[in-house]
């Protein structure tokens, strides 16, 4: 089965976007910027996976995985490597019929293009509020969405701590091929994702994938995913890259 007819069929696929290398240098663009923005010369690309033992002050570690400041932008080699994957180009093709696409990322309301986010997940026996619950991307910054709005957007999640399924993204194969209606949603307001209530995600099966280091997962904008508790000792970190179709209006 090709990519193309496994991602129609099960909303997901895995790709093989980076090397070794890449996700090292991924790691201490993260560490850089947690040491800009603590002002301290803590993290580097090996000591990540021990975030948790090296931050415990709870608004500290609230303050640092912000949506405002858990972003930075992406160079040349990473945006070239994105945006010349056959693999992706062949799947973006399928479904817009062209490959014009553009990594993007809000905040506070503004866009900016060729940025990342990056995303914190410490062991759950002993911080369970880390992760956020089950939604969809379609849903992007907590607007709700008709589905014909949003198949403008695919996500690829990327793992640089944390490969097994303990600690990888949960999935729920298949998902995509339904509609996920308004009345599903959680009123809450801690996470900026619209969040499913628990009853209605039991109808769908979870897959949780064993990757490998340089293996990113791209998702459907409709399929159901999140709710990824870090049942590892280490501390979980991945990234986002948003890429969205240039030829419609961009809507986040």
């Amino acid at each position: 089965m090709s990519n193309i007819q496994k991602f129609k069929r099960d909303g997901y696929v895995v790709l093989k976007l980076f090397s070794n290398k890449d996700i090292d240098d991924f790691k201490e663009l993260i560490a850089l910027k947690l040491n800009t923005l603590r002002k301290k010369n803590t993290f580097n690309h090996l000591n990540l996976k021990n975030y948790h033992k090296l931050i415990k002050k709870k608004n500290e570690h609230s303050e640092l995985v912000k949506s405002s400041t858990r972003n930075f932008d992406i160079d040349l080699k990473t945006r070239n490597l994105i945006q010349k994957s056959k693999q992706l180009l062949y799947i973006i093709n399928s479904y817009w019929g062209h490959k014009d696409f553009s990594i993007l990322h809000k905040i506070d309301n503004r866009i900016f293009e060729n940025k990342s986010v990056f995303r914190i997940a410490r062991p759950y026996k002993n911080y369970s509020e880390d992760v956020g619950g089950v939604h969809i991307d379609g849903h992007i910054n907590g607007k709700i969405r008709k589905k014909k709005n949003f198949i403008n957007l695919f996500t690829i999640w990327t793992p640089l701590e944390g490969f097994s399924k303990k600690s990888s993204l949960k999935i729920y194969p298949k998902s995509h091929l339904f509609e996920h209606g308004v009345n599903n949603f959680i009123h809450q307001k801690k996470y900026i994702s619209v969040v499913y209530d628990k009853k209605y995600i039991k109808k769908y099966k979870s897959l949780r994938l064993n990757l490998k280091k340089g293996n990113s997962i791209l998702l459907h904008p409709n399929l159901l995913h999140g709710g990824s508790l870090n049942y590892t000792s280490l501390t979980r970190v991945s990234m986002d890259f948003r890429v969205f179709n240039l030829k419609k209006e961009i809507n986040i």
